[in-house]
C-alpha cells in the first residue's frame, strides 16, 4: 500500500489522519505519536517524521536538506511553517542556548570572568566582543545575528 493511500495531510493544520483501518486504528483517527515535541508516524515498519512526510506529500519528493519549523515549534507541521533548508540555515533559527552552555544565553560563553559573544557564519566563528554581563553579550549577539542571518526569526 502506498503512503498516500493510507494517510491524508491537512496543510492548514499540519495534522495527519488515517484513511484506512489498521489494527486498533480507525479511518479518521489522528496519525502518529509525540516524541520529544516532534510527531512521528509509523507506516509499514518505517517511522517517519511528520514534518518530512508533510514535505513529501505536498511536493511529491523527499526534502533535499532539513525541514525547518519557521516558528521553532516542532509540533507545528502546517505547510506554511515548513521550509527545506541546509543544516547551517536550520541552526540559525535557534532561540535557546545548548543545555551545556553555562551562561544560559545563546551565543554567549564565559571566559576569565568576562562574557564573550560570538556567532557562527559559514562554519567560522565571528567574534563580536567581550562584555561585563551575559545580558550585554547576548544583546550584542542578537544585534549582529539580525545583520548576518537576515531572514531568521530572532
Amino acid at each position: 500500500m502506498d503512503i498516500n493511500d493510507a494517510l491524508v495531510y491537512r496543510p492548514d493544520t499540519g495534522v495527519f489522519y488515517w484513511k484506512v483501518q489498521r489494527s486498533n486504528i480507525l479511518p479518521g483517527d489522528r496519525a502518529g505519536t509525540d516524541e520529544h515535541g516532534y510527531r512521528r508516524i509509523l507506516f509499514e515498519g518505517v517511522r517517519y517524521r511528520a514534518h518530512r512526510l508533510a514535505w513529501f506529500m505536498m511536493t511529491g519528493a523527499w526534502p533535499a536538506f532539513e525541514i525547518d519549523h519557521i516558528n521553532r515549534d516542532p509540533s507545528d507541521n502546517r505547510w506554511a511553517n515548513l521550509r527545506d533548508v541546509p543544516k547551517a540555515v536550520n541552526q540559525q533559527n535557534r532561540d535557546k542556548a545548548n543545555t551545556n552552555n553555562g551562561t544560559g544565553y545563546l551565543g554567549v560563553r564565559e571566559m576569565k570572568g568576562r562574557f564573550v559573544a560570538r556567532l557562527q557564519v559559514n562554519k567560522r566563528y565571528v567574534h563580536i566582543g567581550c562584555f561585563d554581563t551575559p545580558e550585554e553579550a547576548h544583546q550584542a549577539y542578537i544585534e549582529k545575528k539580525r545583520v548576518l542571518h537576515a531572514g531568521c526569526e530572532i
